[in-house]
């Protein structure tokens, strides 16, 4: 079979170009040899086992290469609470409790009391992992007010898992 060529020119104003392509079916590129085209899923399982082993090994360089985040974090998150206020404590025991309301109290060491469970509970390290949202920056009275840090995860009662 003659492969017709395919003229392709650009506009006036660009540089004089002309490209062909010779389109050939692939019965004749292939005329001969004897190997046939391999079937369609057998391409698309290999790329895809080979997609999924190169995934794996990186995804493994990744894991030698770098701390864990979870003890990395606590130890940052320890150092800075003592350097900053000299207290000694474990973020993986302490709690940041949100609570949906409080009242102010005279008889509480921090001015706020609590009544009932907190909204949510979190450890400090998982609060530092999990950041703050928007709504708290914009409205940082009531995250002062409705938040309390406890080596308890409920403020009224004792922990519970």
């Amino acid at each position: 079979m003659q492969t017709k060529p395919t003229n392709v020119q650009p506009s006036q104003d660009a540089l004089a170009l002309t490209t062909e392509w010779h389109m050939v079916p692939y019965s004749e590129y292939n005329a001969g040899t004897s190997c046939s085209a391999p079937a369609e899923g057998v391409i698309q399982e290999d790329l895809l086992l080979r997609d999924r082993k190169s995934y794996i090994e990186k995804v493994n360089r990744l894991k030698e290469n770098y701390p864990q985040i979870i003890p990395s974090a606590a130890k940052y998150l320890k150092d800075a609470i003592k350097e900053k206020y000299g207290l000694d404590i474990n973020p993986n025991k302490t709690f940041f409790n949100r609570f949906n309301y409080a009242s102010s109290s005279s008889e509480t060491f921090i001015g706020w009391e609590h009544n009932g469970i907190p909204v949510e509970s979190k450890t400090l390290t998982e609060r530092l992992l999990g950041n703050f949202g928007a709504e708290d920056r914009l409205n940082s009275d009531e995250l002062s007010s409705n938040n309390l840090a406890n080596t308890m995860r409920f403020a009224c009662c004792p922990l519970i898992l």
